[in-house]
């Protein structure tokens, strides 16, 4: 790589196009001890890859919202990828567990372990450095429940944005 045959692009100029969530993903997705590949198709991965990350957050966070299960205990996937990242820095392994814990979430039905496995989710994201911050009550659940039943689809929605932020 060099400056004059054009083929560097500065954090600067990418963060004006992508969100530092992609480029977290991109560096994260290769071992540190590895080159990462940057190109398109990776760019484009790292983008798909972010983006059903944070749907995942979105439909379980108003999957638990329906239901009011809502716990502050983590299930033992969290642990698994904190092991990872002590292993050696193992990124590629933690985020395969990540991608495990997004199927549960979009897949499974609200229990307790759901609700385990979710903040799992949470918990790992943010130990890999990406900002998630969840606002999950019961207080919360019971003013959208209240909401939805009542019809009023505004405050719903606006309750239902709060919850997750994801960047």
């Amino acid at each position: 790589m060099s400056k004059s045959e054009g083929n560097i692009l500065l954090a600067k100029d990418f963060l004006k196009k992508n969100t530092a969530s992609v480029l977290r993903y991109l560096l994260i997705s290769a071992n540190y001890t590895k080159p990462v590949n940057f190109n398109q198709d990776s760019l484009k991965n790292a983008e798909l890859e972010v983006n059903k990350i944070g749907n995942a957050l979105n439909k379980g966070g108003e999957k638990i919202l329906k239901s009011g299960i809502i716990s502050t205990e983590m299930s033992h996937d969290y642990d698994s990828v904190r092991n990872h990242l002590l292993n050696n820095i193992d990124t590629v392994a933690a985020i395969t567990k990540i991608d495990d814990l997004v199927k549960i979430v979009n897949n499974a039905d609200v229990d307790e372990e759901y609700s385990k496995a979710y903040n799992s989710l949470v918990g790992a994201l943010q130990l890999l450095g990406f900002e998630v911050e969840i606002k999950l009550t019961k207080e919360m659940s019971d003013l959208y429940k209240v909401a939805l039943e009542a019809k009023n689809y505004e405050a719903s929605d606006k309750i239902r944005g709060s919850v997750v932020i994801y960047k």
